[in-house]
């Protein structure tokens, strides 16, 4: 007997060998994280990686060892671990030269802007007064994408930006009463996202409009969420952690979590790293117990 396991990234195994005295063929995907596999002893198993679309094999262990092929013979129960990387991508060019622009001053001269947050578009967006900015001064938030867009707060509130794509601005709005709801831009108009009953706030937005925050829950837990089309989604009720928070989606829908025993107002502990797509989730492995972490 084999026994295969993925522990670590995206990606599946496929094997070859005898079983019953004729060839058979086994497939064991990252989804099922462990597959024990059957074949004839003395014989021979061939297996070969497949990483899904955007990653890369790390390298083998166990029965096998390193990044290439994987040939196993069958003597009595052995087992073979693959895991997954995301491919090393390209460092710019050294002689790269960037301009500088100058927003400080965007909707005149008597306007103050600082830029939060940037997409791959070279967008930004941030905050914008009319004065300069004194501590506890209640601004509006802006979009720049050559031309700004102005989203006005309402009076007694203020704003917080966490990230901008498509077009899109996110993030969160406080009342004066302490209330923190999150938002996303909708064309000009700023549209408040249903939560868990408790504050939320949103820290993630891909260029499809999917945005990814944290919600309290009834009893003060705090759960990474993401918004889709206006309706919530619950990540953190998947983790099996207490806490947890979305870091970051991409365009194809990965989402990216934190996922904790304890990390609000507290010394953080117990966390991990996830990735979800879809029903699928891989867990890529703890972070010390300690770190800094200061949600949006």
């Amino acid at each position: 007997m084999l026994l295969v396991s993925i522990n670590w990234g995206q990606g599946s195994i496929h094997a070859e060998g005898i079983f019953g005295g004729a060839p058979s063929t086994a497939t064991c995907s990252g989804m099922r994280n462990a597959c024990q596999l059957h074949f004839d002893e003395g014989t021979s198993a061939k297996l070969r990686a497949d990483p899904d679309p955007g990653w890369v094999l790390d390298s083998w262990d166990g029965a096998c060892s390193g990044a290439e092929g994987c040939s196993i013979h069958i003597s009595g129960h052995q087992q073979v671990t693959a895991r997954f990387k995301p491919p090393v991508q390209p460092k710019p060019p050294l002689n790269i030269v960037f301009d500088a622009v100058d927003v400080s001053h965007l909707d005149g001269p008597s306007s103050v802007t600082y830029a939060q947050v940037l997409d791959d578009t070279g967008a930004i967006a941030g905050g914008i007064c009319d004065a300069p900015v004194r501590y506890g001064m209640a601004c509006d938030f802006f979009l720049w994408d050559g031309a700004l867009h102005r989203f006005h707060v309402p009076d007694g509130s203020t704003a917080g930006v966490g990230a901008t794509a498509g077009g899109r601005v996110a993030g969160a709005i406080r009342t004066a009463s302490g209330v923190q709801s999150a938002f996303v831009t909708s064309g000009e108009q700023i549209v408040e996202l249903p939560t868990l009953s408790g504050d939320s706030f949103a820290g993630s937005i891909n260029a499809s409009g999917v945005v990814g925050g944290a919600s309290f829950t009834p009893s003060g837990e705090l759960h990474a969420v993401v918004w889709k089309d206006g309706a919530l989604e619950d990540l953190g009720a998947r983790t099996g952690k207490t806490e947890s928070i979305v870091q970051a989606i991409d365009e194809s829908g990965k989402v990216s979590v934190l996922a904790c025993d304890r990390f609000w107002r507290v010394t953080p502990s117990g966390c991990h790293a996830l990735v979800m797509t879809g029903e699928a989730q891989v867990d890529l492995g703890t972070i010390p117990d300690g770190f800094l972490l200061t949600p949006r």
